[in-house]
């Protein structure tokens, strides 16, 4: 088990702050070389030295990708700005919807307010390296240069970054169906996972922090909007991957058949999103879950030349769609 307490915020990480905090409104637009030239981004570099060598390197391989990534981690990090100063809106969510979401900011900020800066500004810091897999590379640079050793934190705060960063698509392709339950299949073989877990909650802030970062993280793309689904949906994931990563459920065995099941019954949701329904679910009263599922059992009728009931469509699943939940995509949707 790991320790739970916080060490307190010292010196460097009372400065990466200080920074963090003048990343305003005035940051959700810069052009990167605005960036690049800036103060700000300076002062980055000098208060975390390998970065330098990070971006350096990043630049010269793929220098749109290096522009990209600077352009969304600072936006990202005026969004979280924007929560903390209760000055954040979105025209497409409602005001009940825009509530839960400074409800879970809240919660994360009670706990550690510290603890998503740092996050968000070594989140994708993998991706010039490695974009296909840049979670893991982000995580195993964090892990190589050592980055959080300066601040001071304690075991349980670094695992929650680290694991967080690792694993920060989780959520967001769950919600887009690439990505299945069975992700927590290969997740909770990890030990420092599993000190996470086994510290009593450390599995629900996991899921709490990833999941305001997934808000967070689909925000620092100008051309995303935020709806009522996408936290309808992020709300539900949250509530279901709580009951995964209880610590209580100490068997493998009853895990995984846990998760057997979930996976199972994410089937439908998934195929609609191959349609990417996710896009636009509830944006007209045709844009339901349902008609794009009528619209699957319909093709899928045409296929088997027969008409399908629910028992019928219930039963097409269990034969051949059985070993479907193990499918994992990454930017699969095109496929």
């Amino acid at each position: 088990m790991i320790q739970s307490h916080s060490p307190g915020i010292n010196d460097p990480l009372k400065k990466l702050l200080a920074l963090t905090e003048t990343i305003d409104d005035n940051w959700l637009d810069r052009d990167i070389s605005s960036i690049i030239g800036s103060m700000e981004y300076g002062q980055l570099l000098e208060q975390i030295p390998p970065l330098k060598d990070i971006f350096e390197d990043g630049a010269e391989k793929d220098p749109k990708e290096y522009g990209r990534i600077l352009s969304h981690v600072f936006r990202s990090v005026a969004i979280h700005n924007q929560m903390k100063k209760a000055t954040f809106q979105q025209p497409s969510l409602s005001p009940e919807k825009l509530s839960q979401v400074y409800e879970l900011f809240s919660v994360i900020q009670e706990y550690r307010q510290y603890l998503m800066p740092i996050i968000l500004w070594f989140h994708d810091i993998g991706k010039m390296e490695d974009r296909e897999n840049h979670t893991q590379a982000s995580y195993e640079l964090v892990r190589k240069f050592q980055l959080l050793e300066s601040f001071g934190l304690s075991a349980e705060e670094k695992i929650l970054i680290e694991k967080v960063i690792q694993h920060h698509l989780v959520i967001g392709t769950l919600y887009t169906g690439e990505g299945s339950f069975h992700i927590f299949d290969s997740m909770l073989r990890d030990d420092r996972m599993q000190q996470l877990i086994g510290s009593g909650y450390g599995g629900a802030l996991w899921t709490d922090f990833s999941t305001m970062f997934t808000i967070i993280d689909l925000c620092g793309y100008p051309y995303n909007k935020l709806t009522n689904s996408h936290i309808d949906s992020y709300f539900q994931l949250m509530g279901t991957i709580k009951k995964i990563l209880l610590p209580h459920i100490l068997s493998s065995e009853s895990r995984a058949s846990q998760i057997r099941q979930i996976s199972t019954e994410m089937i439908d949701w998934r195929l609609v999103c191959f349609l990417r329904m996710f896009m636009f679910l509830n944006r007209t009263k045709d844009h339901t879950f349902q008609n794009y599922l009528m619209a699957i059992q319909r093709g899928t009728s045409r296929f088997l030349k027969q008409g399908i009931d629910s028992e019928g469509w219930r039963a097409f699943k269990e034969r051949h769609l059985s070993r479907f939940p193990r499918i994992q995509f990454k930017y699969g949707l095109a496929f």
